[in-house]
């Protein structure tokens, strides 16, 4: 069968699309699901160190208190920021995880789960436009043999309704056939315009799969870029103060340094 040309394009490009992205979107699928596991591991993992790094922060800053170690505050602090650190991490792994393994496969799953409905969808056009193919077929050689018989009745047609000279409507075919087998005629135009809309909507539907799919494409990446982004400025914030942090801790080492001297009468070893 012969399809039309709007069609015929459909048909190749969702068949080359169907073999281009369906091994590659499997394996895709099983690697999100992989990265998922791992970033969601690593996450739990960095959230349950950030809880024990934080009472070991506490018994630090305890101890500290305990022998009046003022200056060991700015140290203890920058630890306790580190805990918070690692913490956030593990909360927007996590949440990468997720997006990954549940938004990202949607989205593959989505894409093969249409193309492969339209496949279908096609296989069924072109099942329709075989049945309208054969009975136009039939139809015509009927009317052929029936052409010869010079019967009106036998074409199913009333004499008295027909407006048009006997002697020229068997002289002509081109006339004969539009006339004959009346109801047989209008069943075949019936499937005819039948497969006209379902070709127009199989179209209309490969528009809309195309603005959808890239809708839900755009989508996800603007919610991917968003959400690392968000995660790269509060990283970046939270790693300035931690930086500013780090340059009094390091003068709060001097000082401690001092003060543990003086605390314990040390006093530094005299000149040779």
């Amino acid at each position: 069968m012969d399809l039309n040309p709007g069609i015929k394009k459909i048909s190749k490009e969702i068949g080359k699309l169907s073999a281009s992205v369906s091994e590659s979107t499997d394996t895709a699928k099983e690697l999100c699901a992989e990265i998922g596991r791992h970033l969601d591991k690593a996450g739990d993992l960095s959230q349950r160190l950030a809880k024990h790094l934080a009472k070991i922060c506490k018994g630090y800053t305890e101890y500290f208190e305990t022998n009046s170690l003022e200056s060991a505050r700015d140290v203890t602090e920058m630890f306790d920021m580190a805990c918070k650190s690692i913490d956030n991490s593990g909360l927007q792994w996590r949440k990468t995880a997720a997006m990954i393994s549940k938004d990202m496969d949607n989205m593959f799953s989505l894409g093969v789960d249409e193309v492969e409905g339209f496949q279908t969808l096609i296989e069924q056009r072109n099942s329709f436009a075989e049945t309208y193919e054969e009975a136009k077929i039939n139809l015509e050689r009927k009317k052929v043999a029936l052409f010869d018989q010079k019967d009106l009745r036998r074409w199913g047609v009333d004499p008295k309704k027909v407006k048009i000279p006997e002697e020229k409507i068997f002289k002509d075919f081109s006339i004969a056939q539009k006339l004959m087998l009346p109801q047989e005629t209008q069943s075949v135009r019936n499937l005819r315009d039948f497969l006209g809309c379902f070709n127009k909507k199989l179209t209309s539907e490969l528009d809309i799969f195309s603005l959808l799919l890239l809708n839900r494409m755009n989508g996800f990446f603007q919610k991917f870029v968003s959400l690392n982004f968000d995660q790269f400025e509060s990283q970046a914030r939270y790693w300035g103060l931690f930086k500013q942090k780090l340059e009094l801790s390091s003068k709060a080492c001097t000082s401690l340094a001092c003060d543990i001297k003086f605390s314990r009468g040390l006093s530094a070893p005299a000149a040779a």
